[in-house]
């Protein structure tokens, strides 16, 4: 593997794999346990990829992150580089979580995995590669896919693949040895010597990496999707509408658009979905508001007693409901979701 040529060439994901490969493992695997498991993913495959550094290059990334210049000796070396990461991962999650993390991602092979090289593949030729196999071994291949990659290449296919794919990827929860094996055979005929590590299976997928791609849609292509999906599995086609829109999401839409969702919505259902909500989001909704309406609110909010979680989020999903259908006769618009932009009127 040759020497990083330039400190200027790392992009943001291997600055900050090469300064946690900079601290000892107790030091970063502090830092690991305050991230999400994908971007300690992420974090984990840039790891395993670096190269050889030099001081030089270790001093510019230190001071990078905390602007002050440290002298470390140099880090390289595949096999190196696996046991560090590994020992990380053990101290940040455990052994369970740390292998399934492995699991993902080629740590331990010199050799570049097969989703990492599809993840450079324009998406046509990921939709060639996928056009005639099977929808189970598409929905496999385009859920270890980022988001935006996976959508690009659904629109490289047919309408009846898309809704099987994503039906299936909403369900998909690991990925057998076999199912693999067959991926691997599938990637190696078209692109090489690229593989994917075998070890063991794999938790992908599920309603969420289906909503996210579905996020990505065009709003009316999604509209269209969604309705097949619901013909064909109404429960499903719920499951993932839970999940591309949250009541999170709504801190997104602008301020005249809250005031359209704040007309449809009861003050009762309001202030027990607030509940469940940081100072942020109580601030979108309430700044909407005439000052009387909002101190009143402010008022029951504080005087009120505990609520049962399931309360907060049924008023929540009521909520997240009544936007869904502002949403779908164009009165207002989310962005990233559908499509939209910040408003539409």
């Amino acid at each position: 593997m040759s020497e990083i040529k330039t400190f200027k060439t790392l992009t943001g994901v291997d600055r900050a794999a090469a300064f946690l490969m900079i601290l000892n493992e107790r030091e970063a695997a502090d830092i690991l346990k305050h991230m999400e498991a994908t971007d300690i993913y992420h974090l984990a495959n840039a790891m395993s990829n670096l190269p050889p550094m030099t001081k030089e290059h270790v001093q510019g990334i230190v001071k990078d992150f905390i602007e002050v210049a440290q002298h470390e000796p140099s880090l390289g070396g595949n096999k190196e580089a696996a046991n560090h990461i590994r020992k990380l991962l053990i101290l940040a999650l455990g052994h369970d979580q740390a292998n399934e993390v492995l699991s993902r991602i080629k740590v331990l092979d010199s050799r570049s995995g097969g989703i990492d090289a599809l993840r450079r593949k324009d998406p046509r030729e990921v939709a060639d590669l996928v056009r005639n196999e099977h929808p189970q071994v598409t929905a496999i291949i385009l859920s270890f896919l980022p988001a935006a990659h996976a959508a690009n290449t659904l629109n490289h296919l047919s309408d009846a693949i898309r809704e099987e794919v994503l039906i299936r990827i909403a369900t998909l929860e690991e990925v057998p040895i076999s199912a693999t094996e067959e991926i691997n055979a599938l990637i190696e005929a078209h692109f090489s010597d690229d593989i994917i590590s075998t070890q063991t299976s794999s938790g992908i997928g599920g309603p969420k990496t289906a909503a996210n791609i579905l996020n990505l849609f065009e709003g009316s292509m999604q509209e269209s999707i969604m309705n097949r999906i619901h013909e064909t599995d109404d429960a499903m086609a719920k499951l993932i509408e839970e999940n591309m829109l949250t009541f999170e999401d709504l801190t997104r839409i602008d301020d005249r658009a809250i005031q359209s969702l704040l007309g449809e919505v009861q003050t009762q259902t309001l202030m027990l979905a607030l509940k469940g909500t940081g100072e942020h989001e109580r601030e979108k909704f309430l700044k909407n508001m005439s000052k009387r309406a909002a101190d009143m609110l402010r008022d029951d909010l504080e005087v009120s007693g505990p609520v049962r979680l399931s309360e907060v989020e049924t008023a929540q999903k009521e909520i997240v409901a009544t936007a869904r259908r502002l949403m779908e006769n164009g009165t207002i618009a989310i962005a990233g979701v559908g499509g939209g932009e910040e408003l539409v009127f």
